[in-house]
């Protein structure tokens, strides 16, 4: 699908509105209209969620009412978290490609700028995975596959509460892809604590002026496109799409969203827009996650045969609980070896006896109270190392998921009792 006007076409809508934004340089218009337009964008509303049409009627009512303004939030009348105190926490602008996943970049742009905030530290090196959020979690989430995508940020949120890793981990392309994230990505990652929709821009003003930027999705027209500098609003041009996008400040004066784009630094004011309030449903709501954490895990230690102690007593307990016949003496011996290798085979992984960050991966899993066997021992003898004295009787239940809890708090984790692949990690690793 091409664009249905040009740069010229918009250019004289423009002059004949009076408005107050202007197109951009004709090579940037050429790079977007390079990929079909709705490629470039990626946001369908959820389920139950409003339609884009609705949103646009809401969005203009929320506007134009005197609790829309910043002072009824008792928040700052203008913001900018790219000149907060003369710092700049917002990370640089990246690049969807031909791929509809502008919710992973929407979400992660907000993410990343409230890792810098929480730690006080605006130069501090931010990057994480938009291809693990959405080639990985996303087909979970019910995300649809590029180029076309389709997805929503209460689904991208709802999986940042598990972690991502960091871009380097997981680079992305713009080309639709089974997920390739390494097994040990989980050695350092970043969560989400929580989230929530924020519905009115008093609230919207206020969360990002105190806590950080926030997450806005709204309705595309082809005049967007060719956006160059200036507080857009639609003048021309048929409906494209739903789009998200970072929203790093506002102000209240000229009556704009300053928004954080996706689609390069050659779009744009830099990669940025001003969007003018009530303007195509962006008002209607924001998404905003509530903190962050970034969690560090010792990596997977690596056994092989003559390896000794509580790792291969680990190990050998979650063989057993695979159905392999093996002693736990602590002692990686032949027989241990053996049951390794048929557990490998088994599994189509690569058959060489050693225990490494995949294996692992595939023989453990998620223990929560009511659960019982011999991965259960596993987890009451590590947990016991850690001063919470447990007996290994292979039953999980009130005692144990306490001392789990506990030792989650230790480490930085959810203490949610349950015992996950993180918490596996930090267990078996030797996490203090």
């Amino acid at each position: 699908m091409a664009l249905g006007i040009g740069r010229d076409d918009v250019r004289q809508r423009l002059a004949q509105e009076g408005a107050d934004w202007e197109v951009g340089p004709e090579t940037a218009a050429a790079r977007v209209a390079g990929f079909n337009p709705a490629n470039r964008l990626g946001y369908v509303p959820g389920p139950d969620a409003p339609s884009l049409e609705h949103a646009e009627r809401v969005a203009r009512q929320l506007a134009a009412g005197p609790s829309a303004a910043a002072e009824a939030a008792a928040a700052p009348a203008t913001f900018d978290w790219r000149a907060k105190a003369g710092k700049n926490y917002v990370t640089p602008v990246k690049d969807q490609g031909a791929c509809g996943s502008c919710v992973a970049f929407g979400v992660l742009g907000a993410v990343e700028s409230l890792v810098r905030i929480s730690l006080r530290k605006p130069t501090a090196s931010v990057n994480l995975s938009e291809a693990q959020l959405f080639f990985c979690y996303g087909p979970k989430f019910d995300a649809g596959a590029c180029p076309d995508g389709g997805w929503w940020p209460d689904a991208a949120l709802e999986a940042l509460r598990t972690g991502i890793a960091d871009e380097s981990r997981y680079p992305y392309t713009d080309q639709n892809q089974k997920c390739r994230i390494p097994a040990d990505w989980r050695t350092k990652s970043t969560r989400v604590t929580g989230w929530r929709m924020l519905g009115t821009p008093a609230a919207i003003k206020r969360h990002i002026a105190a806590v950080g930027p926030v997450t806005a999705c709204f309705s595309v027209y082809e005049d967007f496109y060719y956006y160059g500098s200036g507080i857009y609003r639609q003048v021309t041009g048929d409906f494209v799409g739903g789009h998200c996008v970072c929203v790093v400040g506002y102000n209240d004066a000229k009556r704009y969203w300053l928004c954080k784009n996706s689609w390069g630094t050659s779009w744009g004011e830099d990669g940025f827009v001003r969007i003018a309030y009530g303007e195509c449903g962006i008002d209607d709501a924001m998404w905003a996650a509530d903190g962050v954490v970034v969690s560090t895990l010792r990596a997977w230690p690596v056994l092989k045969r003559g390896a000794d102690g509580q790792p291969a007593r680990t190990l050998q307990y979650l063989l057993r609980f695979r159905g392999q016949q093996v002693e736990v003496d602590g002692d990686f011996g032949t027989r241990t070896e053996t049951a390794v290798k048929a557990f490998q085979r088994g599994k189509a992984l690569i058959v060489d006896g050693i225990v490494g960050p995949v294996t692992w991966g595939v023989l453990i899993t998620t223990l929560r109270r009511g659960s019982t066997g011999e991965a259960v021992k596993a987890v009451q003898e590590l947990v016991s190392r850690h001063g919470m004295p447990l007996l290994a009787d292979g039953a999980f239940g009130a005692r144990t998921e306490a001392a789990v809890k506990a030792y989650q708090t230790r480490v930085a984790q959810p203490a949610d009792g349950k015992v996950p692949a993180p918490t596996w990690q930090a267990l078996v690793s030797g996490m203090p």
